[in-house]
């Protein structure tokens, strides 16, 4: 577990996240740290970062670019939550 945090850790240093698939294909790391360093690192393209969030079924609503973060969500990662996504930012 802790091997794939420092690893996923290393990716953000060499700005390579958006190309590494760890994150997808591996259940082996602590999800919140990573949400957590992947709001940090403020990526241009927050993919990664709903990817995750989905993965785990980890809250989006939080962030101040939400509303972007649902399009992309819904288009592009699971648009079969898109219900429970938008309902969810609607009780905030």
């Amino acid at each position: 577990m802790e091997v794939h945090s420092k690893y996923i850790q290393a990716t953000f240093a060499l700005v390579k996240f958006r190309k590494s698939r760890i994150y997808q294909e591996s259940n082996f790391y602590n999800p919140e740290k990573v949400k957590n360093s992947l709001k940090e690192v403020k990526l241009s393209d927050q993919l990664p970062l709903i990817t995750v969030c989905d993965q785990f079924d980890l809250s989006m609503i939080s962030f101040s670019t939400f509303t972007r973060m649902a399009e992309v969500y819904v288009q592009r990662v699971n648009s079969v939550r898109a219900p429970e996504v938008v309902g969810g930012a609607a009780q905030c």
